[in-house]
């Protein structure tokens, strides 16, 4: 393997000629780089793999909820379907810089309707306690999957976006929230769809191991390659 000065390769940003002149990089042999390449190149298209399956598995679900709740239902109230629907102090939590057991998720955690653990700011028992928002549906009336997925819905994303009109901050006042209006299926449709999700949720949770495998495996194999 030889070297060869970094003033021969592509330019970094933010690094004076100098700098640049005075670094070299490993140079190994042209069949290993190509195989290097390769190697690289076979672990980038898997992961891009996982991550487009995900993403299929999302269209999925969002699709099997449009084919089964089309039809006309009763128009109901987020207030009506919920039990309990427990507001939060609108200030900044206090963090604890452990990672404990009570995550702060801040809308900046949510994509996708999912959480993004990677960001996570955690707070103390006392902190979390007074700090928890709760939208708890009744059994009777409401799951909590289909409730999750009607909140995700266009139709309320709309009512959400109307009450945010002028607000350079958006946000959602928990009165807005609970007379978001969509439509209620009988439960047992509900209950089905449910059982749809569950088994989606199964296999997006094969496919986001075998992600961050590799993820992990791209990095040591990075760092093998290059140090």
């Amino acid at each position: 393997m030889g070297e060869i000065p970094l003033d021969k390769c592509s330019l970094v940003k933010h690094l004076s000629a100098k700098q640049l002149n005075s670094i070299v990089i490993p140079l190994p042999a042209l069949d290993i780089q190509h195989r290097i390449s390769s190697v690289l190149d076979r672990a980038s298209d898997l992961i891009s793999l996982r991550k487009r399956q995900l993403a299929k598995l999302d269209e999925l679900v969002k699709a099997r909820f449009v084919e089964m709740f089309h039809d006309d239902y009763p128009i109901v109230s987020a207030d009506f379907v919920c039990s309990h629907i427990v507001d939060c102090p609108h200030s900044t939590p206090k963090y604890d810089g452990i990672a404990l057991a009570y995550p702060s998720i801040r809308t900046s955690e949510i994509k996708n309707g999912r959480i993004d653990w990677e960001s996570m700011k955690y707070v103390d028992y006392s902190e979390y306690l007074e700090r928890t928002m709760l939208f708890r549906p009744d059994r009777n009336k409401c799951t909590s999957i289909y409730l999750h997925q009607v909140l995700r819905s266009d139709p309320v994303k709309q009512q959400a976006d109307k009450s945010n009109a002028g607000s350079t901050v958006p946000h959602v006042n928990i009165a807005d929230a609970k007379n978001f209006k969509f439509p209620l299926p009988p439960l047992k449709l509900q209950n089905q769809y449910g059982n749809f999700v569950e088994q989606i949720d199964k296999s997006r949770l094969t496919i986001q191991q075998s992600l961050a495998k590799l993820e992990v495996l791209k990095k040591a194999l990075m760092q093998g390659y290059f140090g």
